[in-house]
């Protein structure tokens, strides 16, 4: 059957049959085609030129081509060539017919142009027929196939909308439908609930209505943008509505314009999308960035340190101010270091293992004192408060410590610590130097009761007892002396004295000490007047009991120096000797109360380790000042005061 029109060709494909092109520039060749392709049962479309072929490719699909290669104007070799250029054409077989003679055949260049054979003239009817038939039963098939895929694809098609309308209605999605025509809007019912409409159909205006008034001439901006001819078509946005009942609600909506026409006549006819609810989500969002900036305030402006780590290196990577101030670095340099950069080397083992089992879960949290090293190279003692952040399967994320300064603490423990055990020190120096003298007396009342009185043993015991009553007394004078000063109970009785008489009545007063120890004492004053405006038995005391340290802390027969000088407006007062001298780290603390110069009870010297410590008081109570100077171990000590003179003799030639 021959069909020759477009409304022939839509009826054949109706009923099964399909389209066999014939192309040759005689017609006695295509009625000669048509008989022998013609118990095929298909339709033979014949086309008498090159050109007319190509034509007829345009408008239709076909199972075969048939083509002559010597036509008049496009050859058959052409119009392959512009059949193949073509998308759904590239695939269509194509035998080629030539003469006998080969016409300048070249089956090489026929293949390359995707012919799958050809034929030489005269035809050989069977042989054609066969050929043919085998593209035309692939074609039928492959259209089979074809057609089940587009069924299947449309019963998907229709599945996927009744699943999404399902999805729209659970999620109480909006959807809507604009024409923008005739302004009509169209929603789904969830929709329609939403916005507050009587009805599903409605206006684009009344729907502006309902958006906020703040956030009306942006949405409008974006959405009129989607409509421009020029413009993308498609626009995603949140805004707010007011409901009629005054409820502001936040929406999320996402559509597509449909466009009519090319170029300047494209115009926007219709618009789809849809909205969701967010308000709860939005609420959400607003809770939560208000929860992270109270946060970051609070982690930035702690007053103690914070920071963030790694859960596996240790890398901080987060810190606040104050944890950069403590530690003495930048932000960026604190960075780069890990938990174990920081700690003091000592205690890095020990810290490593803390955070691992933190790490691992095997504690919870810990809070630890640690040493930590400042970038400056100075160690400070902090107590870190740790805990880990982890994901809802228990992985940790990230290791959280707060960091606080307790190095002024701990210095102040270590101050108490060294205060009481020098407080323990001074009660057993103490019990042992008022127990000393008891063991004389007591041997002296013994002999008193043996002897009789008068005798030489009788005085002899009871000179002992003298010196030891003596003894008792300069001890308990020295206590009692030390806690009036401790407590701002002494009174000082100031009057003007001279520098020589406090030195001469110091001298007299150390004299036996000095003596019994064997030490030469030289002594060097100023004939001037150096007047004071003090208490004369307190000054006497100052001298009296750094000659005493001198003697008691010089091996016999010692060198002890006492020089007086003036220097500008105060008296300088020098008391030097050759005894055991002071190790540099004494020389700060020699001053303190309890210091003990030996640490040993049973040592030659005695004391309780106060007189140095009450000098210093009673020197400053004058408004002086005293120091003391070693060489070392074993090259003796000056202890220096300097008290200011009266304001009659400060100006004195």
């Amino acid at each position: 059957m021959l069909a020759n029109t477009k409304e022939g060709w839509q009826l054949s494909r109706e009923v099964g049959r399909v389209d066999i092109l014939v192309v040759d520039d005689e017609p006695a060749n295509l009625l000669a085609l048509e008989a022998v392709l013609a118990d095929l049962g298909q339709n033979v479309i014949r086309a008498g030129s090159g050109d007319e072929a190509l034509r007829r490719v345009l408008e239709t699909d076909f199972a075969v081509i048939i083509m002559d290669l010597r036509m008049p104007g496009l050859s058959g070799f052409e119009a392959a060539q512009l059949i193949r250029t073509r998308s759904r054409s590239r695939s269509t077989p194509i035998i080629f017919l030539t003469a006998a003679d080969g016409d300048g055949f070249s089956a090489t260049e026929a293949y390359a142009l995707g012919a799958v054979d050809y034929l030489t003239k005269p035809l050989v009817p069977m042989i054609l027929r066969a050929k043919v038939a085998v593209f035309v039963e692939l074609y039928q098939k492959t259209e089979a196939l074809k057609a089940a895929e587009r069924e299947r694809a449309a019963v998907a098609v229709q599945e996927s909308e009744e699943r999404l309308k399902l999805a729209v209605d659970i999620a109480r999605m909006g959807t809507f439908d604009i024409d923008l025509l005739t302004d009509v809007v169209v929603m789904n019912e969830p929709g329609r609930v939403l916005l507050g409409f009587a009805s599903t159909q409605t206006t684009f205006a009344r729907v502006q209505e309902r958006f906020h008034p703040d956030d009306r001439d942006g949405v409008m901006s974006r959405v009129l943008a989607a409509f421009e001819p020029t413009g993308s078509g498609n626009f995603e946005l949140e805004h707010r509505i007011l409901r009629p009942n005054g409820e502001e609600r936040w929406l999320r909506v996402r559509g597509q314009t449909f466009f009519t026409g090319a170029g300047f006549a494209r115009k926007a006819v219709r618009c789809l999308g849809a909205f969701l609810d967010v308000t709860e989500a939005k609420r959400s969002e607003e809770a939560l960035r208000a929860s992270e900036e109270e946060f970051r305030t609070n982690f930035e402006r702690a007053g103690v340190g914070k920071g963030h780590a790694d859960p596996t290196t240790g890398q901080l990577v987060r810190v606040n101010p104050a944890f950069c101030a403590l530690m003495g670095y930048t932000t960026d340099e604190l960075l780069k270091l890990t938990i174990r950069d920081l700690t003091h080397p000592d205690e890095r083992d020990a810290s490593d293992e803390r955070f691992g089992a933190l790490m691992r879960g095997i504690v919870p949290q810990y809070a630890v004192e640690k040493r930590y090293v400042r970038k400056d190279g100075a160690t400070i003692w902090v107590r870190v408060t740790a805990t880990v952040v982890r994901t809802p399967a228990g992985a940790p994320i990230r290791a959280c410590a707060i960091i606080e300064d307790i190095t002024a603490r701990k210095r102040a423990e270590a101050a108490l610590a060294e205060e009481s055990r020098r407080k323990d020190e001074f009660l057993a120096i103490l019990a042992h130097e008022l127990r000393n003298p008891l063991a004389p007396i007591s041997n002296g009342l013994e002999l008193l009761k043996m002897y009789p009185a008068g005798g030489p043993a009788a005085e002899k015991a009871r000179t002992r007892m003298d010196r030891q009553l003596a003894h008792l007394i300069r001890l308990i004078d020295d206590l009692m002396d030390i806690s009036r000063v401790s407590r701002g109970k002494l009174e000082l009785r100031k009057d003007r004295v001279t520098v020589r008489m406090v030195v001469e009545n110091a001298l007299d007063a150390s004299a036996p000490l000095l003596e019994a120890a064997g030490h030469q004492i030289s002594v060097t004053i100023p004939s001037e007047p150096l007047v004071l405006h003090a208490d004369a038995v307190r000054i006497t005391q100052i001298v009296s009991n750094l000659l005493n340290n001198a003697a008691k802390y010089t091996p016999s027969g010692g060198r002890v120096a006492l020089a007086v000088e003036r220097e500008e407006g105060t008296a300088v007062i020098r008391i030097s000797d050759s005894g055991v001298g002071l190790e540099a780290d004494m020389l700060p603390k020699v001053f303190e109360m309890f210091t003990q110069v030996g640490k040993t009870l049973d040592r030659a010297q005695g004391g309780l380790g106060i007189g140095l410590a009450l000098v210093k008081r009673l020197v400053e109570m004058h408004g002086g000042a005293i120091s003391a100077e070693s060489p070392g171990l074993g090259h003796g000590s000056t202890f220096t005061v300097k008290l200011p003179l009266a304001e009659s003799t400060r100006t004195l030639p």
